[in-house]
C-alpha cells in the first residue's frame, strides 16, 4: 500500500471568516439612520421655505427637487435625502437659495 503524502491528506485551507462588525458600531449606524429616517418624514421643502420668509411656487419647488433626484422619479426618496445631507450639507443651502 502505498503512503500518501501529508499534503494531500490534510484539507484544503479555509479562509477566516470575514470580520463582524461590532454591535456599537452597527448601532450607532443604526441610530444614524433611524434619525434621518425620522427627518425625512417631517421633510418639506415647502416648509422649510416659508419658514425661511420665502413663497416657493409649484414650478420652483420641481426645480429644486430635480437638483437631488437622481433616479428621475420627481421625488426625494429616503436615501436621496441621506446622500444630500451626508456628502455636501451645503448642497441643500445652496439650491434653496440660502448659501451661494
Amino acid at each position: 500500500m502505498k503512503q500518501e503524502s501529508s499534503e494531500s491528506m490534510s484539507s484544503p485551507a479555509e479562509s477566516p471568516p470575514p470580520p463582524q462588525q461590532t454591535p456599537s458600531v452597527f448601532m450607532s449606524s443604526n441610530k444614524k439612520f433611524q434619525e434621518f429616517e425620522e427627518i425625512f418624514k417631517e421633510f418639506d421643502l415647502g416648509l422649510i421655505m416659508s419658514s425661511l420668509g420665502h413663497t416657493a411656487y409649484e414650478e420652483e419647488l420641481k426645480n429644486m427637487v430635480k437638483e437631488v433626484d437622481t433616479d428621475g422619479d420627481g421625488f426625494i426618496d429616503l436615501d436621496e435625502f441621506i446622500e444630500l445631507n451626508t456628502t455636501d450639507p451645503e448642497k441643500l443651502l445652496k439650491i434653496i437659495g440660502i448659501y451661494s
